[in-house]
């Protein structure tokens, strides 16, 4: 194997998934097999790698993003609903809901902007709560249905 460790799978732009991590969520998705799965994030290293160990394991995915399946800017409520009835007119259920989609901006906290941390708040939280409304009736009443929450850690330093 490639990559920093062996424990480590290597993603693009130099980042990584602990391969356990990997390896426990694609088996947890394998009782899931050729179920809907909706992701949201997929523009970046992990989604991507959501997505391709989704589509390994045998899931018909549908992605959730401004230049993706369906079209979504998670930053708007309307656009998510939307979005969210869209996938289930189209395809008829969510069976497993992925939401790694993250929105920041590389400043300071004290030169954040309020209207920036409303944007990232939507994004990052508020979408995931939306999505959740849309496809977890449609789990209850099949009785079937996963829902998994993805982040990444950025770190930045406050300067004096």
């Amino acid at each position: 194997m490639t990559g920093r460790c062996a424990n480590w799978t290597p993603l693009h732009h130099g980042q990584t998934i602990r391969l356990e991590r990997y390896e426990a969520m694609t088996t947890a998705l394998d009782s899931l097999r050729g179920r809907i799965a909706v992701v949201t994030g997929s523009a970046g290293a992990i989604g991507t790698a959501i997505t391709k160990a989704l589509q390994e394991a045998g899931h018909r995915t549908v992605v959730l993003d401004r230049d993706a399946d369906i079209a979504c800017d998670l930053g708007s409520e309307a656009s998510t609903r939307a979005a969210a009835a869209a996938v289930l007119e189209r395809y008829g259920r969510c069976d497993v809901f992925v939401h790694c989609a993250a929105a920041f901006d590389q400043v300071t906290i004290s030169d954040v902007d309020a209207a920036t941390w409303r944007h990232v708040q939507a994004v990052n939280v508020e979408s995931a709560l939306w999505l959740v409304q849309a496809f977890t009736p449609g789990m209850a009443e099949r009785r079937v249905g996963r829902i998994v929450f993805g982040s990444a850690v950025l770190r930045s330093r406050e300067s004096p």
